[in-house]
């Protein structure tokens, strides 16, 4: 479903595989406490752009929320395409139904990142409730090979043909999500 505005080779950058993962990534998410998959989609090996820079010649700060949402749609989209042919599944991401949207987000930066770099941004499922879910997620450094921010999302569950009002996970969406926990697929 989103997968299909992707442009040609940019795949590669959403999902890799751990064997293609350098080796200082693979120890930066087991000291976060692991449970970040690159095959999970996220941002990876993303380049940064001069112009992502401010004046005080660091990313601006509104550039790591923009790498955070995208990452999350990301791997939205790969749930959906690992899920393929569950249909509450796939429509998650849309407004056809119950779906996902921010409640709130708390970001700690770490670590300022300067043109030229590279990052690799990716989320993790980290609890849920019946109406929410609560993603941890990680910008890396390649350049500094270091955590330059953490963030903290919670993301509620709405029924978008009904208003946008409060709604329970639909059952597959949660099941999707736990097998996305540490320790599972």
């Amino acid at each position: 479903m989103f997968l299909r505005s992707i442009r040609p080779g940019a795949a590669r950058r959403l999902y890799s595989t751990a064997r293609s993962t350098p080796e200082f990534i693979q120890t930066l998410i087991k000291s976060e406490g692991g449970g970040y998959k690159l095959e999970h989609g996220g941002l990876i090996d993303f380049p940064v752009n001069w112009g992502d820079m401010d004046v005080f010649a660091h990313v601006n700060n509104v550039k790591y929320l923009k790498w955070f949402e995208s990452a999350r749609v990301n791997m939205f989209s790969k749930l959906a395409e690992d899920y393929k042919g569950n249909v509450e599944v796939e429509k998650f991401m849309s407004s056809e139904g119950v779906g996902p949207i921010i409640r709130s987000v708390n970001l700690a930066w770490r670590y300022p990142i300067k043109f030229p770099d590279t990052v690799t941004v990716l989320h993790k499922v980290d609890r849920i409730e019946s109406d929410r879910f609560f993603l941890k997620g990680i910008v890396i450094s390649h350049e500094a090979q270091k955590v330059a921010a953490r963030i903290d999302e919670c993301v509620v569950t709405v029924d978008y043909h009904k208003g946008g009002i409060k709604a329970e996970i639909p059952q597959p969406v949660r099941k999707a999500l736990e097998d996305r926990m540490d320790g599972n697929s």
